[in-house]
């Protein structure tokens, strides 16, 4: 039989085994609620970067929407652009025939063109300006009715000289 001191020295280590045992246990149990718990953030975070990553995908998409739109917007506008080059290269000047107007004259607009310019009416004149005519101009022409337009206009654009009128409207003017 192991003397006292001996069964003292076993109990000890018995009972600082038990103890140790017990704070291990312990240790444990609050290392596995620490990894539940952060099992618990790992699967928040998760979710967390999967709803950031489905926001993100439709982001771009939206992102990818919208460079198509400002392309497709960016044509518009070229587009335009040449509309309005194309729309400036048109003269639309109206000239004044005769500045002379009594209140009971009617406004015409006369349209007139000449074939060659150059030749008939202004040997000198620019390549431009014979291009003009060619296309046309337009004249306001005050008098009391048609013919005396018309008679207003031939007489200062005879058809002998080679202009030709190519339209003729009245124009309404507010009182």
């Amino acid at each position: 039989m192991p003397d006292k001191q001996t069964l003292l020295i076993i109990i000890a280590a018995a009972v600082t085994l038990i103890l140790t045992a017990i704070r291990v246990r312990k240790r444990m149990s609050g290392v596995e609620k620490r990894i539940s718990r952060l099992r618990g953030v790992i699967r928040e975070q998760s979710l967390a970067v999967r709803t950031m990553a489905r926001e993100t995908l439709g982001m771009r998409r939206h992102d990818k929407r919208l460079e198509k739109q400002i392309d497709e917007l960016a044509n518009q506008c070229i587009e335009l652009k040449d509309k309005i080059t194309e729309a400036e290269k048109i003269d639309r000047r109206i000239y004044v025939l005769d500045d002379r107007k009594t209140p009971s004259d009617q406004s015409w607009i006369i349209s007139v063109v000449h074939p060659n310019y150059k030749l008939h009416v202004t040997p000198e004149a620019t390549p431009e300006l014979n291009m003009a005519w060619t296309v046309g101009r337009r004249y306001i022409v005050w008098a009391v009715d048609k013919d005396r337009a018309l008679d207003k206009f031939n007489a200062r654009m005879p058809k002998e000289r080679g202009f030709a009128i190519s339209g003729m409207t009245q124009v309404t003017t507010p009182k």
